[in-house]
């Protein structure tokens, strides 16, 4: 029988690797190691884990914003799944979120949770798409005039997240620049994240903004983007420069409705997937 623990740092690479292996993917542990190394980093109380004769075979995480809060990372290995581990973890994080007076919690369902977070109370809000740019198109690689390239999100990119988000999340941003992401600016007007291949947050009040900044962002080598469907825009901003849908999850939440501006959200800051 699994038990439910609250997990530690030294747990990362098994949490990881039951990443890898719940969405059956080859490669990219490095990536799945600095998702839970955030993790504990922007909650350091946030993670729990399933164990059985001391191996890890489940991981879910949670991250509070003040009354909002997401789920993610919610998995359990491909050997153990339909034996109620990931119910039990599911239970585990919504009861201590409960406990903590969380008025609104949000996920990002794969088809394989859906079901579960459905029965669970969860509604759909809408569909979360990954697109990724095999053929780059055809862009300069020159910097993007207007666009500045640092280290450093200003006060004003934070208070603009803050609007179109619905919550403070400073700390998760920071995280990721923490490990080496750089911010994309175009001067009170809207901001970026480049980690690694992939773009997100892209958060910007003005088309034309967030076309200056994914562009820089291809430039710079970014060929992961995950669109919320809802932006009508975002999903005429991607297709204009070539990206094609490669996977998909359904937006879901519980609780009250997110305080989010999802007409300026162009690209998420990543998956809070399960």
């Amino acid at each position: 029988m699994a038990v439910i623990r609250r997990a530690t740092r030294n747990d990362i690479v098994g949490m990881a690797q039951v990443i890898m292996d719940a969405f059956n993917i080859e490669r990219d542990l490095e990536y799945a190691i600095e998702v839970f190394d955030i993790s504990l980093y922007v909650q350091p109380d946030g993670c729990f884990v399933a164990t059985e004769n001391k191996n890890i075979v489940g991981t879910g995480c949670f991250y509070i914003y003040n009354l909002l809060a997401w789920i993610g990372e919610v998995a359990v290995i491909r050997t153990h799944q339909r034996r109620g581990i990931g119910t039990k973890i599911m239970v585990t994080l919504l009861e201590e979120l409960k406990r903590r007076g969380v008025k609104t919690i949000c996920l990002d369902a794969t088809d394989a949770g859906y079901r579960l977070y459905k029965k669970l109370g969860f509604r759909e809000m809408y569909r979360t798409t990954v697109y990724e740019l095999k053929d780059p198109y055809n862009i300069n690689k020159e910097k993007t005039i207007d666009v500045e390239v640092t280290d450093f999100l200003p006060v004003w990119a934070v208070e603009l997240d803050k609007e179109i988000f619905g919550a403070d999340r400073i700390r998760a941003l920071r995280a990721w620049i923490r490990r080496g992401a750089k911010v994309l600016l175009v001067h009170g007007k809207g901001y970026a994240l480049v980690k690694r291949n992939k773009i997100g947050p892209l958060i910007s009040k003005d088309f034309g903004v967030a076309e200056k900044l994914l562009k820089q962002g291809i430039n710079m080598g970014a060929n992961i983007i995950i669109v919320p469907e809802a932006n009508i825009r975002a999903l005429e901003l991607v297709k204009k420069y070539g990206f094609k849908p490669k996977s998909s999850c359904r937006r879901m939440c519980l609780g009250g409705k997110p305080n989010e501006k999802i007409e300026h959200i162009y690209a998420l800051l990543s998956y809070a997937k399960g």
